[in-house]
């Protein structure tokens, strides 16, 4: 997960990752259960939002929108990205990111 990053492609899914490891789906969910404690998109997510928040801290980023930079993290719904945000931070966006 680290190194290929496969969270990045937001039609990432259960199956296909599972295709990527070349193992059964029902092994994967299992694993990922068992392991992380996580659903398949929660486990996924917070990556996502892990990746979000180093990119979105890098000076150069600063003049980007926090969307862009979600979406560029395999995010494609601002609704999933705000939920998992605050699940990860405790906080919402605006509340982490102070304008």
């Amino acid at each position: 997960m680290k190194h290929a990053k496969p969270y990045k492609d937001p039609d990432l899914s259960l199956n296909g990752l599972a295709t990527m490891l070349h193992m059964p789906c029902n092994q994967l969910s299992q694993i990922i259960n068992a392991l992380e404690g996580k659903t398949f998109y929660h486990y996924i997510n917070t990556y996502r939002i892990s990746e979000f928040l180093e990119i979105a801290s890098l000076p150069e980023n600063k003049k980007l929108s926090y969307l862009g930079l979600a979406n560029d993290c395999g995010f494609s719904s601002k609704s999933t990205f705000n939920k998992y945000f605050k699940l990860r931070t405790g906080k919402a966006l605006s509340e982490y990111f102070p304008a």
